[in-house]
């Protein structure tokens, strides 16, 4: 069997090769060639802050909040969207071929409807719905087949418990609920019951009602709860005991008013860090992102904080995804009184870079990156109003 001959090339600079051509003009095709592979790869994703122009589609007055799950199993990602005005609703927006999506159902709740988790509060293969409410309580809808869902199960609770999160607290195999509750500024758990429903909350003293995250923060396996405070300017994370009772807080400065959170490794060391919204700097026009590197103890170092621009207030919901590929947590957050979503790409050291800005309409109020279109890239929706009067919208941009 004859053997491929080798390519060989002599070590001296600018000698023959095997194919009579000099070293320096393989090395100049070579590195012609890795800058077109590194232009094709730019141009296939289009650059970091890339996006299509915004496709809307219909909810119902001032949405609040938004979330995804694939509601009907058909391996597309559905919406569901709280609407906080005219009427009190859920709206479930059904996802189709190539990142678009219609508008299927629109369910009355009794509350004033806010936060919205996906999540299986009952059994079955479908996926459920837990509403926080202003007014009245937490909702919860059942879901079926189609996308669709049972009519709202009330857990009434006069004390607005508008941001909520899921988990199992006390490991029995049922999905349990906490509140960050804004009449009381506490923290509510509400523990699922064998035969269904959910007993009265036990409360823990501490947070704002605008952030509650459920995880595991100090490296055990048991589930944490993270609340941010406005009132104090920290970040408290109560950690769990698995029994559905949790320790005093533990508190972490937060910058100035903390409001709208997320999670993301900023750091890649396997603990959890925050993206956190300083709401009272925001109020003057300065919009900036405060990033808490998690010790993985239940608290977090000081705050590293990123200006956005004078672009007026911005309370809304952020979100992180990796909107590049790169590895690494992005954010993007709403811009209320600009009808813009800012894009701040995550940088080495844990920092965020200059905003990117993406028009939206309106009044953004919630961002929500997920895989639309079921390609490899983060998309961007966002639950945009236009008042209590006139219905509102949901804006899609898909990654280019």
């Amino acid at each position: 069997m004859r053997r491929r001959p080798r390519i060989r090339l002599t070590s001296r600079a600018g000698a023959s090769t095997a194919f009579g051509v000099s070293r320096s003009a393989v090395l100049a095709a070579g590195l012609a060639a890795l800058a077109l592979l590194a232009l094709g790869v730019a141009v296939a994703f289009g650059g970091f802050a890339s996006f299509t122009k915004p496709r809307e589609y219909p909810v119902g007055h001032d949405p609040a909040g938004i979330a995804a799950g694939d509601f009907n199993r058909d391996g597309r990602l559905d919406l569901a969207v709280t609407n906080f005005q005219n009427p009190l609703s859920v709206t479930i927006l059904k996802g189709r071929t190539r990142g678009r999506l219609k508008p299927v159902h629109t369910y009355p709740v009794p509350i004033e409807p806010d936060d919205i988790v996906v999540t299986h509060v009952n059994a079955g293969k479908d996926l459920d719905l837990v509403v926080g409410g202003l007014t009245n309580g937490i909702a919860t809808l059942k879901g079926k087949s189609g996308a669709a869902f049972a009519a709202p199960q009330l857990i009434p609770d006069s004390n607005s418990p508008r941001e909520v999160a899921t988990g199992d607290f006390n490991r029995d195999g049922r999905t349990d609920i906490a509140a960050n509750r804004q009449d009381t500024n506490d923290v509510a758990v509400y523990l699922a019951k064998a035969g269904g429903g959910f007993e009265a909350p036990d409360t823990y003293p501490g947070g704002s009602a605008t952030e509650i995250i459920a995880s595991r923060f100090n490296g055990d396996r048991r589930l944490d709860l993270m609340v941010t405070n406005f009132y104090t300017d920290v970040v408290q994370v109560y950690r769990g005991r698995a029994n559905g009772t949790f320790k005093q807080p533990l508190d972490s400065p937060a910058g100035s008013g903390p409001g709208p959170a997320a999670l993301g490794d900023f750091n890649r060391d396997g603990k959890k860090d925050l993206a956190v919204l300083d709401e009272d700097v925001n109020t003057a026009g300065v919009n900036p992102v405060a990033i808490l590197r998690g010790r993985g103890d239940g608290t977090f170092r000081a705050p590293l904080n990123f200006g956005v621009a004078d672009f007026g207030e911005g309370f809304g919901r952020i979100a992180i995804a990796d909107f590049n590929r790169d590895g690494h947590p992005d954010v993007a957050m709403p811009l209320e009184r600009e009808g813009k979503v800012a894009l701040l790409r995550r940088k080495p050291g844990s920092r965020l870079g200059s905003p990117h800005f993406l028009t939206v309409g309106d009044t953004p109020t919630a961002v929500l990156g997920a895989r639309l279109n079921r390609d490899r890239l983060p998309d961007i929706a966002t639950t945009v109003s236009t008042g209590s009067t006139t219905n509102g919208h949901v804006s899609v941009l898909l990654k280019k």
